[in-house]
């Protein structure tokens, strides 16, 4: 046992497998906590068992894979009212109560703005609950795990009058009562700089991936980069993964509006029946990489793989990403999918990652000589 008390481990409804899954790799049990949610939107947080003076990790992703808000976000308001109205007509055939509950569901659904916005907020909401119940409980330490961080892409003011969200999230954290945090694959590593140093750790699904690479017995592999603002990053990984200098290709992007639609530029490179490598940190509408992949398709691409550490995979993302050039994105459980994962989609479990770095954390020891050391058995031997 450590200064901090004995390790727990517990989680919100965001991502529950991911917790378990840690908790399965550290051989301890999933601490309770059991929520009630009121008719008026409220939540009750309670710790089921006795955390005093604990270690405490608690999970929470932010935000759901899969959530389709098309409904909402490419249908005008009198298109809504229209489909609502059919709805409307078909359920007054159906016998009660059947048929007042359809009807209280066509007027939620009026009600309903976003979806994915309603949940988001409520898991965050949720998670300073949680955090808020654990000081209460008299916890030693709280440390919050966000596999995904939450508003990690509001994270500087680029126009007048708008919240830097990201900062917000840090803040409200801390005064809830969280004294460290642990992340995977920031948006912007400047997020970090939100927080006191000392408490933040920034973690990668990168060993997940170099492994995966490795294991397709390929040498002819182009790094094909879809953010130009991300080439040290790519630069980083075509030098990990050994290749030249002329394996690295960038596809030019940028972004109008905020339509989550960016624009692609003509990309002009040799790679005629090269085997390409895509890699970003997330996935929301999939516009970046499938266009990406369509112009890499164009120029003779022999296959397409795109690895992306969180699928988020918003307003029919995957439908799109089945019928796109892509021929596998390869990606982590950071974000629970909701229903079927498509076919092309490969998902690697980052809850030994996790739960490595927790251990570290409880036990003192630096966690940035685990990041050297995972990287290295995933580029030479076996990770796990």
């Amino acid at each position: 046992m450590t200064r901090y008390g004995k390790m727990v481990v517990c989680g919100g409804r965001s991502n529950p497998r991911l917790t378990a899954g840690v908790c399965d790799y550290l051989k301890i049990p999933v601490t309770d906590i059991n929520f009630v949610d009121f008719s008026n939107g409220n939540i009750k947080v309670t710790v089921g068992e006795n955390v005093r003076e604990a270690d405490v990790f608690v999970f929470q992703s932010g935000a759901r894979g899969n959530i389709d808000n098309r409904f909402f976000t490419e249908l005008g308001a009198d298109a809504r009212g229209q489909v609502l109205e059919l709805f409307r007509e078909c359920v007054e055939k159906l016998a009660n109560p059947t048929r007042q509950y359809a009807l209280s569901l066509i007027k939620m659904l009026g009600w309903i703005p976003n979806i994915a916005s309603l949940l988001c907020n409520k898991d965050f909401m949720e998670l300073l609950i949680i955090v808020d119940a654990l000081k209460g409980a008299s916890a030693n330490r709280i440390t919050v795990v966000m596999p995904y961080y939450f508003y990690a892409r509001s994270d500087k003011k680029v126009e007048g009058r708008i919240s830097i969200t990201a900062k917000l999230v840090a803040d409200l954290l801390e005064m809830a009562g969280a004294h460290r945090i642990l992340a995977m694959d920031l948006h912007a590593a400047q997020i970090q700089g939100f927080f006191d140093p000392r408490t933040f750790d920034h973690i990668y699904a990168a060993p997940l991936f170099y492994q995966y690479i490795r294991e397709q017995g390929r040498r002819d592999w182009v790094v094909a980069l879809a953010d130009d603002g991300r080439i040290k990053n790519a630069q980083k990984i075509a030098i990990d993964l050994g290749l030249a200098p002329d394996q690295l290709v960038i596809v030019h992007k940028f972004r109008p509006d905020d339509t989550e639609s960016p624009l692609l530029k003509e990309t002009r490179a040799s790679i005629t029946g090269r085997h390409c490598i895509m890699w970003d940190d997330e996935i929301l509408k999939g516009s970046t990489n499938i266009g990406a992949a369509e112009q890499l398709d164009g120029l003779g691409a022999a296959s397409i793989y795109s690895f992306v550490a969180h699928l988020v995979a918003s307003d029919g993302a995957g439908e799109r990403l089945e019928v796109s050039p892509i021929t596998q994105l390869v990606t982590t459980n950071t974000v629970a999918f909701d229903g079927v994962v498509p076919s092309k989609v490969k998902v690697l479990d980052a809850a030994p990652i996790f739960a490595r770095t927790i251990r570290r954390i409880h036990d003192g020891r630096p966690v940035s000589a685990l990041i050297e050391d995972l990287k290295h058995r995933s580029l030479t031997g076996k990770l796990f």
